[in-house]
């Protein structure tokens, strides 16, 4: 499953891409970070990230999910929007 979820988000870094100037585009890597100081996303992009990946998690599992739950937890430094990586870790939890 944990594959199949990082394939997803890496369509999604396709997506966001294509809305990013050449220099702020996201790299299509387990190691990407999507907040912090490394993060090439400003706060609307880790938004539309979080909402894109929101809804195409449910076309790909026909189940529904919610990112937002805990904002204090998801932009912590230690939470899931670390990298694409801890995201694709911390969804597949959620789906078990």
């Amino acid at each position: 499953m944990k594959e199949k979820i990082e394939l997803v988000l890496f369509d999604i870094v396709d997506l966001i891409n294509k809305q990013l100037k050449k220099k702020n585009r996201l790299e299509k890597s387990l190691d990407t970070p999507l907040i912090g100081e490394n993060s090439t996303l400003d706060s609307l992009g880790v938004v539309n990230f979080i909402t894109t990946t929101e809804v195409k998690i449910e076309e790909a599992f026909d189940l529904s999910i919610t990112l937002t739950e805990d904002t204090e937890f998801m932009f912590s430094e230690n939470g899931p929007l670390q990298s694409i990586g801890t995201l694709a870790i911390f969804i597949a939890e959620q789906l078990e």
